[in-house]
């Protein structure tokens, strides 16, 4: 037995000390409010262990997260192995995920749940030189060095990961062509079809933390992905909040020779004009993208528009005018040849 209290410095000698002497054995690293058991198997970490915590529970519940696995689904046995047989029945969730991808997602939860360790402090450490009785398929193998070289790495790009996180920024692909990218990398260029978040985009990749960050960060760096600080998708009730309509409805003043000073001071609420429009053209957010929203609202607001205008009667009456005239003149010859004839 090993037992000693967890600071800022002596986990990390914990590990090298293990990991030098190769050994097997359990770590328990016990918090006031949790515990976790590291498993080691010849210096190297196979498994981190929760007490009434399924490794494979917690991991389906990343792969229903990222899409893979439906929200329905229920893991019946305990295992990686279990689980993926059981992912290998679902004609979608098997074509989305080989298994290379599902060792990788098994790596990194092990990988979260180590950073998860470093970044608490206060916690008693006991190492028991008995080896756990565990299922060692798919089961990973992390080298203590570069476990901790990747907490360093977070620890020193942590501010330019926050600004990425910061509420507003999307990540979409940039106009560079793709060359010579790393396992990460590629991971999330092929999921970056359309702009999204960069917590949403974790999420989707199955990446551990740190290589998530390794490989956003790089792909930015290369030109491959473009931060913007708003989505150009917006739903059609954003476009009303941000203030689209105004800038339609003074186009249309402007197209029909009105002053556009009159407008600005009389400019409506977006839900009273979407009221007013509404029995012309009703929009439906449920069914309607952005786009199709925006332009609905156009030909409403033009058609309101027209059906108030005063030169519209006085159009019609004009038209009217000119048919009573022209047709006749047009059609005298046939008309009085009919009179005529025998």
């Amino acid at each position: 037995m090993q037992t000693e209290l967890m600071n800022q410095d002596n986990f990390a000698d914990v590990l090298r000390g293990i990991s030098q002497r190769r050994r097997q054995g359990t770590l328990e690293v016990r918090f006031a409010d949790r515990a976790y058991r590291l498993v080691f198997v010849q210096g190297k970490i196979i498994e981190v262990l929760q007490p009434g915590i399924s490794p494979a529970k917690e991991l389906s519940k990343r792969l229903k997260a990222a899409g893979v696995l439906p929200e329905s689904f229920e893991l019946a046995a305990a295992g990686y192995k279990a689980l993926w047989q059981e992912i290998q029945k679902h004609p979608v969730a098997s074509s989305q995920l080989d298994q290379v991808s599902f060792e990788r997602a098994v790596k990194h939860r092990v990988l979260d749940k180590l950073y998860e360790i470093s970044a608490a402090q206060g916690a008693f450490l006991n190492f028991d030189s008995a080896l756990l009785d565990i299922e060692r398929d798919f089961l990973p193998s992390v080298s203590v060095g570069q476990f901790l070289l990747d907490v360093v790495s977070l620890e020193a790009e942590a501010s330019r990961m926050a600004g990425l996180e910061t509420p507003g920024k999307y990540l979409r692909r940039g106009e560079a062509q793709p060359q010579s990218l790393s396992e990460g990398e590629q991971v999330l260029f092929s999921l970056l079809n359309e702009p999204c978040l960069c917590e949403e985009l974790r999420t989707r990749s199955l990446l551990s933390k740190f290589a998530f960050q390794e490989a956003v960060l790089e792909l930015i760096e290369k030109g491959h992905i473009v931060v913007e600080n708003d989505s150009p998708l917006l739903s059609s009730e954003e476009f009303l909040d941000k203030g689209l309509l105004d800038g339609i409805d003074a186009s249309i003043d402007e197209a029909f020779g009105e002053l556009a000073m009159q407008q600005e001071n009389s400019v409506p609420e977006p839900q009273v004009l979407a009221q007013a429009v509404e029995p012309v053209l009703t929009i439906s957010p449920s069914s309607s993208g952005p786009q199709r929203g925006a332009f609905t609202a156009r030909v409403a607001l033009m058609s309101a528009r027209l059906a108030h205008n005063p030169f519209v009667p006085a159009v019609v009456v004009l038209c009217w005018v000119c048919a009573a005239v022209i047709l006749p003149w047009l059609l005298w010859d046939s008309v009085f040849l009919s009179f005529v004839s025998p």
